[in-house]
């Protein structure tokens, strides 16, 4: 019994479906307070690049913040609203 004694293992590196999400062997799984997300294996290099953007981007944020422009204009300047949308599909 693992989790408390509320959950047993049956198996291990099989597929499984958790809440109705396909989660294969080699997948980063990546949790906190604010949920969880499913990274497929072939996906994890494109993931991290745009991570890693999102990250410099809202770094340099704070830092227009700090010199003092609004947070609309940061927000303007550095194009984050369009970052984000980006690869949403239309």
């Amino acid at each position: 019994m693992t989790a408390r004694n509320r959950v047993m293992q049956e198996s291990f590196n099989q597929e499984i479906q958790f809440a109705g999400v396909q989660v294969h062997p080699g997948d980063l799984i990546i949790a906190d307070g604010s949920g969880v997300v499913v990274i497929p294996r072939d996906k994890e290099e494109e993931v991290v690049k745009e991570a890693e953007a999102v990250a410099t981007t809202e770094a340099r944020m704070a830092d227009g913040i700090r010199q003092g422009m609004s947070v609309l204009e940061v927000l303007e300047k550095l194009g984050y609203e369009s970052m984000l949308d980006k690869g949403k599909e239309k």
